[in-house]
């Protein structure tokens, strides 16, 4: 939240030394006309009314924190901002139909129009925006927790390396030897959990 006021700043934040990572989060799906058309035109159309707002959103929030007029400048209960040198925005989608190419580069194209028109103080360099569908969120969650992946730095750098983020995310992920090498162990036990739910209800007796 911005400090003093009690309203939603940035939907999540992780901050790992002089890199922070703002997230927006977005849960809408889109229209199964869009879909199906056949049409990009309509497609894009639904993707910029459901999905690019936040690409604006996230953008003014980013602005808004990191501020080059002192006066202008929010600050977010809980984090400080001071010494982030580079920021990794994120925006992470719940729709699997989102996870085709060329949508990270798409929306990528609107979040870069809209933080042209934000004054960021000097020494502070926005990456590109990072599109997460939730399937990846918990892919990465999982190797996070499972062989302490870091995949801030595996974020950040598919950034540096790749500035069109036209580069597949879960290919890029995958050449990282700690990226689904081993279970998170809290995953593990809920999926047991739910395994032995399931099991003892179609197979009573057996568990």
């Amino acid at each position: 939240r911005w400090h003093g006021s009690g309203n939603e700043s940035f939907d999540g934040v992780l901050l790992k030394g002089n890199v922070m990572m703002p997230a927006e989060y977005k849960g809408g799906f889109i229209a199964r006309d869009a879909r199906y058309s056949g049409d990009s035109s309509t497609f894009l159309a639904d993707l910029d009314k459901k999905v690019a707002v936040g690409c604006k959103q996230l953008a003014e929030k980013i602005g808004a924190a990191f501020a080059e007029n002192d006066q202008d400048r929010r600050e977010l209960e809980g984090v400080d901002c001071t010494n982030v040198r580079v920021i990794v925005p994120l925006l992470v989608l719940q729709d699997h139909i989102l996870r085709v190419p060329f949508v990270n580069w798409y929306l990528n194209g609107r979040f870069q129009v809209c933080m042209e028109k934000q004054k960021v103080r000097p020494g502070v360099i926005v990456r590109p925006l990072t599109v997460l569908v939730i399937h990846d969120l918990e892919s990465i969650v999982h190797a996070a927790e499972g062989d302490n992946f870091d995949f801030i730095y595996a974020l950040q750098n598919r950034t540096v390396r790749d500035p069109e983020v036209l580069s597949h995310l879960a290919e890029w992920l995958s050449q990282y030897p700690e990226f689904g090498r081993k279970p998170s162990p809290r995953i593990k036990q809920v999926l047991d959990q739910v395994t032995g739910t399931i099991t003892s209800f179609l197979f009573p007796g057996t568990v």
